[in-house]
């Protein structure tokens, strides 16, 4: 098997870079299962929604989703300037709530959906010489 000095290189050598990956292994889990937790809400909001015979959504079901987008807001406003980030993220809300609204989020794209529009409008855009 291995010898003392020889196990004990091993572990010199490959010890920190194994308690590395551990520990940002079960930080990545802890944030993958927050956004889980999220995501799982945030769709069961837009099922009651669905399944709902009024068009309104209740203010409740509003504040849930702004808050469940909001730390998401709050990182993309990191790269703004600092003195325009109040009124961007005010226009951010503003634009979410009117698209939530007007109840055309039926009819929002798939991923794949809305990559197959951007390189179509990509082809047919004039290049420039």
């Amino acid at each position: 098997m291995f010898e003392g000095e020889a196990f004990v290189q091993l572990i010199g050598n490959f010890g920190f870079p194994i308690a590395v990956t551990i520990y940002l292994l079960h930080r990545f889990e802890r944030k993958i299962e927050a956004l889980e937790s999220a995501i799982s809400s945030l769709a069961d909001v837009f099922e009651k929604k669905s399944h709902k015979s009024e068009v309104a959504m209740s203010d409740k079901e509003m504040i849930k989703i702004i808050e469940l987008l909001e730390p998401k807001i709050k990182k993309v406003l990191l790269q703004t300037n600092i003195h325009d980030r109040d009124d961007l993220e005010q226009d951010l809300l503003e634009l979410i709530i009117k698209k939530i609204r007007s109840n055309d989020i039926k009819d929002v794209p798939g991923f794949f959906d809305f990559i197959n529009q951007q390189q179509k409008l990509a082809e047919n855009k004039p290049q420039s010489t």
